[in-house]
């Protein structure tokens, strides 16, 4: 065999090798791309992507366009051999790919347009359809397409001996071709994606013309001195995969502005504008997901004399003020900790997994940093701050609320900027009051 090949190629003419190493090379290019496309496809099912169609269609034309090249490239190195007891299958196995290649990018092109899946009845009606007119391929009989095994040589072109209704196939052939055409050129996408589109449209008219040019050679007009199907599919899969490529970046952009947006709406329903703390009702939401398993306890924050701040130096003043606390307390809080603007001047914290010492030390400590706070717009002005924290007890968190509430009171009662923690069994809420 590889003798024969050796002396088949060097009986072949300059123009037979250039035909034959632009087949390899477009064969080469198609394998390529139909990998790619494939993956991707694979990829999109897994995740069961609602562009999976879309991407299915596509590798399925992509098959029977590698398969429609290779079978055509195997007919030319039959003609080096001089071995053709297989050569009347790859014809025919060819034309099937042309076939079934029409059908998938028919399919490829009506889901783009319609840009929604279509039902799948709708979808296998065409790839029946294209099934149906590839078996009568292998059906011999003069008023057929086919009308016998005996073959026709062109030089490196190999040609069956059709029968009565092989104008016609090859026209309907066409006549398909147009129809996809046309539906690329009314595709809606054309507004959204231009140069995809355009390269898109620029492939697949090159493969039209191709399949025309490879008609009339294949009902003996010879144009050109050699068939330029493969070529044509080539540069539609290349076109078509840059098309492709363009469609899926804008959707992944579009996905990614449109998560953005619905970040922006959550984060506009879960967080206070003023100081980008949880709102009152996120957390509440969220204790109310822990129900009696919320562990650790809940910090109570009131600014002391807050009024004042307002009433001297205006309610801007007093934003700033409130929102320089709220930055402080997402520096010295843990990432697992949920700070919320209460209302007003009050902070509520979730603190979980924190036991009592260990928010009293938090609290010394934030009143430490809000006392060091400084204004612009009041130099002299000091903030100072009450707490009050209780611990979770297993029962209802409103309940908690209640008791760090008190505690709070007591912070107030006592002389402010101070933190009181409740203990449960202590007569009252003064325990662990801290100056």
């Amino acid at each position: 065999m590889y003798d024969s090949l050796i002396t088949g190629l060097e009986g072949a003419s300059g123009l037979d090798l250039l035909v034959l190493w632009v087949r390899v090379t477009a064969s080469g290019v198609s394998f390529t791309l139909l990998a790619i496309v494939a993956t991707f496809a694979i990829a999109l099912s897994r995740r069961n992507d609602r562009q999976r169609t879309v991407a299915s269609c596509f590798a399925l034309a992509n098959l029977f366009a590698v398969l429609y090249i290779a079978s055509d490239t195997a007919v030319r190195f039959d003609v080096l051999l001089g071995n053709h007891d297989l050569t009347p299958f790859k014809i025919r196995l060819a034309f099937a790919s042309v076939i079934l290649a029409t059908a998938a990018y028919f399919n490829f092109y009506w889901v783009l347009a319609a840009n929604r899946r279509l039902p799948a009845r709708r979808m296998l009606a065409v790839y029946l359809g294209g099934l149906v007119m590839a078996l009568t391929l292998w059906v011999e009989h003069p008023l057929l397409i086919i009308a016998s095994n005996t073959l026709q040589f062109h030089g490196m072109s190999v040609f069956p001996e059709y029968g009565a209704l092989a104008p016609a196939f090859f026209a309907l052939l066409l006549a398909l071709g147009a129809a996809v055409l046309v539906i690329l050129l009314c595709s809606p996408l054309r507004h959204r994606n231009r140069l995809g589109w355009s390269l898109n449209l620029i492939g697949f008219s090159a493969l039209l013309l191709a399949g025309a040019h490879d008609a009339l050679r294949e009902l003996g007009v010879f144009i050109l001195p050699m068939a330029t199907l493969s070529i044509g599919f080539t540069c539609f899969q290349v076109g078509a995969f840059s098309f492709l490529a363009f469609h899926y970046a804008r959707l992944l952009q579009e996905r990614s502005d449109q998560q953005v947006r619905l970040q922006r709406m959550s984060d506009a329903l879960e967080r206070d504008q003023t100081t980008g703390l949880f709102t009152k009702s996120f957390l509440q939401k969220h204790l109310d997901r822990l129900g009696p398993n919320a562990q650790g306890g809940l910090l109570f924050i009131d600014l002391d004399n807050f009024k004042a701040v307002n009433d001297q130096h205006g309610h801007l003043c007093g934003d700033i003020v409130i929102a320089d606390v709220a930055n402080l307390l997402r520096q010295e809080l843990r990432s697992k900790d949920l700070p919320c603007r209460w209302g007003g001047d009050e902070f509520l914290v979730y603190l979980p997994d924190t036991e009592p010492h260990h928010a009293r030390a938090l609290g010394e400590r934030l009143m430490g940093l809000v006392d060091g706070l400084r204004f612009e717009r009041a130099p002299d002005l000091r903030i100072r701050m009450s707490m009050g924290y209780a611990p979770f007890d297993g029962g209802d968190w409103r309940e908690t609320i209640a008791r760090a509430d008190a505690a709070l009171y007591q912070s107030k009662h006592n002389g402010r900027n101070r933190i009181t923690v409740f203990e449960h069994g202590s007569s009252d809420t003064t325990a662990l009051a801290l100056p």
